[in-house]
């Protein structure tokens, strides 16, 4: 037994697989609720993978719903940018996306209702009245809140300037089985009488949530343990209502790699910023699978995996922690599984985006390319920037030349260019240039394989390394090969 804070107490958590599905006639609807204030980042990206992998391994249904009420804060671009984010995953949702600022009078009307059988009021205090309350409080050392002041004022829809507030419970408990967390309790005294509705006639989160919940009947809430109050708050509206409750699963914490909370402001985890990295979505579902729910000790799963395997009991408490090379190193393997001609399409796009415009539909070879380079990268922006060169050529720097080629090897690198230029194109193999390169060693003892090959390299890459040169040459072609040959000894010479 532990606490988490002041206001939670955990216990131990049992029996839960057969709990989570609840009536097993039920049917499963599970929903996303983002906040278009702004992109969708890691943390929210795994709430809602876990979301629609519970969802299609019961055959249920995964909800998108947009809780756009905030409209100081709540932008389109944002709005954008999320629904990209979720296709760019394959998280595709059920239906057309539910907006919660179309929804305004459905929420009115709710609270209307609550008024009606007074579980609910209007209460006029302003903010200085609730300022100097809460400073009372806490100067007598009490649980600074608002302590319930106009609770049996009853006052009328005559009156002016007021919010809603919901009747919480005063006596008892307010408690739920979560399917991670286990028990939740706290007790009723520890919550005041929320607002429902604002002064401008504006719902607030938690109310919205409940009505939305409910009219989309949604049966299971997963998200982010930080709502683990706002539940507790929530399941006592429910009640009001009376209907029955969801089941809650109140996922752990992603931290970073320091141990510290990941935060919105951390640009680098926008979900779009990976995909413009070149980290494959499946490999990028598959790596946020693994932060915080396991299936043995299997670390790289398919989508299809995910969603025969993927269930709440297997959700860890403790919080997750982000690792960036562990990422890579999930998106490597998954770079290395998918075939030339699957990664192409993907691969086009993002070396046109870095070629001059004349150079834009160059690529031909680019599937042999591909499998030639990409066990060497993380990334498919490294791999992009690893073989641009067969499309653009090189500039070299002086002193790389000066470098490389030097008064010893020049003599062979020039006699490497003229024995290339004799092989017919269709003899312009890897083998046949490595064979070359072979015979020129043995003519001179004093060289290396690479005071031949590296100057080869250079030429070809701009760059001294490379995936093995005499395969490159080989895809690059006799002629670009000869020139850039001959453009690299102009430098020397």
């Amino acid at each position: 037994m532990h606490r988490l804070s002041s206001h939670y107490l955990y216990l131990s958590r049992v029996g839960l697989e057969c709990s989570i599905m609840g009536n097993m006639n039920e049917p499963i609807i599970t929903r996303f609720a983002p906040s278009p204030t702004g992109t969708l980042h890691l943390g929210g990206a795994r709430t809602a993978l876990f979301c629609y992998l519970f969802a299609r391994r019961h055959n249920g249904k995964f909800i998108l719903r947009i809780e756009d009420t905030d409209k100081e804060r709540s932008k389109q671009e944002h709005t954008d940018e999320i629904l990209a984010a979720l296709k760019w995953l394959g998280l595709q949702w059920d239906g057309e996306p539910e907006y919660q600022s179309h929804r305004i009078d459905l929420y009115k009307q709710a609270a209307h209702k609550l008024l009606e059988r007074n579980l609910a009021y209007r209460c006029t205090c302003t903010v200085g009245e609730l300022d100097a309350m809460r400073e009372a409080q806490k100067q007598r050392g009490k649980n600074p809140k608002y302590d319930g002041r106009h609770r049996e004022s009853n006052l009328g829809k005559d009156t002016q300037k007021f919010v809603i507030r919901f009747k919480n419970p005063l006596d008892g408990d307010v408690n739920f089985t979560d399917l991670v967390q286990g028990e939740v309790k706290v007790s009723n005294s520890e919550l005041d009488d929320m607002v429902i509705m604002r002064e401008d006639g504006s719902p607030t989160y938690n109310f919205c949530a409940v009505v939305d919940d409910m009219d989309m009947g949604i049966t299971h809430i997963i998200r982010g343990d930080d709502h683990l109050r706002n539940s507790l708050r929530q399941c006592n509206l429910y009640d009001a209502f009376g209907v029955k409750r969801p089941h809650f699963a109140h996922l752990p914490l992603i931290l970073n790699a320091k141990g510290g909370r990941l935060s919105k402001r951390e640009g680098s985890y926008n979900i779009l910023d990976y995909k413009a990295r070149g980290i494959l979505p499946q490999s990028l579902c598959s790596y946020m699978a693994r932060l915080g729910w396991s299936h043995g000790d299997q670390e790289i799963f398919t989508m299809k995996e995910l969603t025969e395997l993927f269930d709440l009991a297997a959700v860890q408490k403790s919080p997750a922690q982000y690792d960036e090379t562990k990422m890579l190193w999930v998106n490597r393997d998954y770079i290395m599984s998918q075939s030339n001609l699957e990664l192409a399409p993907v691969m086009f796009p993002m070396l046109r985006a870095k070629l001059p415009q004349e150079m834009a539909d160059k690529p031909s070879n680019l599937e042999a390319i591909i499998g030639l380079h990409k066990e060497r990268c993380d990334d498919l922006n490294t791999l992009t920037d690893e073989i641009i060169f067969y499309y653009e050529a090189p500039e070299y720097a002086k002193e790389e030349v000066a470098k490389i080629i030097t008064a010893e090897n020049l003599p062979a690198v020039k006699q490497l260019r003229a024995k290339l230029d004799l092989l017919e194109p269709t003899d312009w193999n890897a083998l046949a240039i490595k064979a070359i390169i072979k015979e020129l060693l043995a003519q001179d003892a004093k060289l290396k394989f690479p005071d031949i090959a590296m100057p080869l390299r250079l030429a070809i890459t701009g760059t001294t390394s490379s995936a093995s040169i005499d395969k490159v040459a080989e895809l690059l072609g006799k002629e670009e090969t000869l020139k850039r040959l001959d453009l690299l000894l102009e430098e020397k010479l």
